[in-house]
C-alpha cells in the first residue's frame, strides 16, 4: 500500500509511522555537524557497470565536502581492467582501491575481512564520521535523508523494513567511526564464529547487526533502500519518497540500474 505516494506493509505500518515521526523531529548534534562520510565498496569485475553507475550516483547526489573518502575492496579473484580502474578514478577523485584476498560471500571469513577493511577505511577519520558500506547494486537519490542522518545523535543506521527488522539490510547501512574501535575493532575470527552460530547465519549483514546489538550499539532502523517491488511501479518520486528514501537496492535486478537512473534523474 501507499501513503502520499510511497509504499510500505500493513503489518509493518506503525514501525512505519514511529519511522515518519523520528525523522521529522530528528534534529542536528551540534557534535556531529562537521562529520563526514567514509563509504566502503566491495566489488569485482563482473560488477564493474553496475558499480559505476552506484558511483556515479554517489558522486551526483551526495554534497562533496560531505565525503572524507570513498574505498573500493577489490576481490583479487577478478580484478578489474587498469582502463576501468582509471575510469572509475576519473569519476571519483576521492576514490581509494585497495585489495581483498580470500573473500567469500556469506561466511565467516567475508564477516571478518569486512569488518577488517571497514578499520582501514576508517584510518583517516573522526570518530563522529559515519562509515557507509554500500554495495554495487545501489544507486543514491536527490534526497536530504543521508545528510540528515550523517548530522544526528544516533551511533548506526541500518534498513529494516524489507528483512522484517530483524536486520539491517547488507545493500546500505552506516556506523560511526568509534564503533569500530569500541566494538568490531577487537572482535577475532573466534567472535565471528561464536555470533554465527548464535544468529544462526553466515550474511554479514546478519553477523553485524547482532554484535552491535549485543554490545549495545544496535542499528536505528529506518527506511533508507527502495526495493524491486517498490520502486517498479514509481514513475516518479515525489518530494515525500525522497525524503522518506534514500537510495533504491537492485536486489536481483542490476540489469535494470540504468533505465531507473535514467527515471529517477527527471523526477
Amino acid at each position: 500500500m501507499r501513503i502520499f505516494g510511497t509504499p510500505f506493509r500493513i503489518r509493518f505500518l506503525f514501525r512505519t509511522i514511529k519511522d515518519w515521526i523520528t525523522c521529522a523531529f530528528m534534529s542536528e548534534y551540534p557534535e556531529h555537524f562537521d562529520a563526514q562520510f567514509i563509504f566502503v565498496y566491495f566489488s569485482y569485475k563482473p560488477d564493474y557497470e553496475y558499480l559505476y553507475l552506484s558511483l556515479q550516483s554517489l558522486v551526483e547526489n551526495i554534497e562533496d565536502d560531505k565525503i572524507r573518502e570513498v574505498f573500493l575492496f577489490e576481490d583479487q579473484k577478478a580484478c578489474f581492467a587498469e582502463s576501468q580502474i582509471n575510469e572509475l578514478q576519473m569519476l571519483c577523485p576521492k576514490l581509494v582501491i585497495k585489495p581483498v584476498e580470500n573473500f567469500s560471500w556469506a561466511s565467516v571469513e567475508s564477516s571478518y575481512a569486512e569488518i577488517q577493511c571497514f578499520l582501514q577505511a576508517s584510518n583517516n577519520a573522526s570518530d563522529k564520521d559515519m562509515i557507509v558500506k554500500v554495495d554495487s547494486d545501489i544507486l543514491f537519490l536527490q534526497s536530504t535523508k543521508m545528510v540528515r542522518l550523517l548530522r544526528s545523535k544516533y551511533l548506526a543506521f541500518g534498513d529494516g523494513h524489507w528483512s522484517r527488522y530483524r536486520y539491517a539490510q547488507g545493500g546500505l547501512y552506516m556506523f560511526r567511526s568509534k564503533i569500530l574501535t569500541s566494538v568490531l575493532g577487537h572482535l577475532g575470527v573466534q567472535d565471528i564464529v561464536k555470533a554465527v552460530h548464535e544468529v544462526g547465519s553466515e550474511g554479514e549483514d546478519r553477523v553485524i547487526s547482532y554484535l552491535l546489538k549485543k554490545y549495545n550499539c544496535a542499528f536505528q532502523y529506518t527506511r533508507m533502500m527502495l526495493f524491486p517491488s517498490e520502486y517498479r511501479d514509481v514513475i516518479k518520486l515525489n518530494q515525500f519518497n525522497k525524503w522518506d528514501f534514500c537510495a533504491v537496492h537492485f536486489v536481483k535486478e542490476k540489469e535494470k540500474m540504468k533505465k531507473y537512473k535514467m527515471i529517477f534523474e527527471k523526477s
